[in-house]
């Protein structure tokens, strides 16, 4: 896929965010994006969720075609997303709201995630009394409660500290081997992205296109200071630094 804006200075000159983006991510697969600032990987995870139109290719899911948001997909934003006038409960159960579902099977569906990311007892807070870590355990769990096919995380977790970080990271990864959605993560991290993936993606500089994919063959039970994982991390650290310095030039 392709993707062109406007100028926002001008108005009539054209960036192009995207080029010529193909990729095929398999049932059940984590896949991690990570690139130089500015090489289009939060607007491939818009176009994906559905959030941004006007693109050139497909999204396809399954066979079909995607055009605007999807049931068969949750999104999990770097932004704060929590509602602040809303409990812990009432903020994961809200996306069952909306669909229409009773409030006493959203609350009981919306309580088996809060409990699955450790977060019982913190039933009735709000967002202003919990920790950035929590905040975002409850936009996964928000995410979740829907049971989409396809979860699309875009740098949630950039704006915690290191060591709050390695544990939603490995929260993740609980998570995923209960569920074993598929999923996309976007992140500026290469040692998060290795911890995570099956596949780590590497975007070139604006106009991103796809630069390198590293299948990561680690085991599940992953070891930061392993010398196969610093290896990898090295490897891709190498690829995105050569982009990296085409920015600078």
């Amino acid at each position: 896929m392709s993707k062109v804006f406007a100028n926002p200075d001008n108005g009539t000159d054209q960036v192009h965010a995207l080029e010529n983006v193909s990729l095929e991510v398999q049932a059940g697969e984590f896949f991690s994006i990570i690139g130089p600032s500015g090489c289009g990987k939060s607007t491939l995870f818009n176009i994906i969720g559905g959030l941004v139109g006007e693109y050139e290719g497909r999204v396809i899911v399954e066979g079909a075609a995607v055009t605007g948001t999807h049931p068969a997909i949750g999104m999990v934003f770097q932004e704060e997303s929590t509602f602040p006038w809303r409990t812990v409960i009432e903020n994961v159960a809200f996306p069952l709201e909306i669909i229409g579902v009773a409030k006493a099977e959203r609350i009981e569906r919306a309580r088996h995630f809060v409990d699955l990311v450790g977060l019982n007892g913190f039933e009735r807070r709000y967002p202003a009394e919990l920790s950035g870590g929590m905040r975002q355990r409850v936009a996964i769990c928000r995410a979740l409660v829907t049971d989409p096919d396809i979860l699309l995380m875009d740098e949630p977790f950039s704006a915690l500290d290191a060591m709050t970080r390695d544990e939603m990271n490995d929260a993740l990864l609980d998570i995923w081997d209960r569920y074993r959605k598929t999923g996309l993560f976007v992140t500026h991290s290469i040692r998060e992205a290795v911890y995570l993936a099956d596949r780590v993606v590497v975007m070139t500089s604006v106009p991103g296109r796809i630069k390198q994919i590293f299948p990561i063959k680690l085991p599940e039970a992953r070891d930061r200071f392993a010398p196969e994982f610093t290896q990898y991390e090295s490897d891709i650290t190498r690829v995105v630094k050569e982009e990296v310095a085409k920015v600078r030039e």
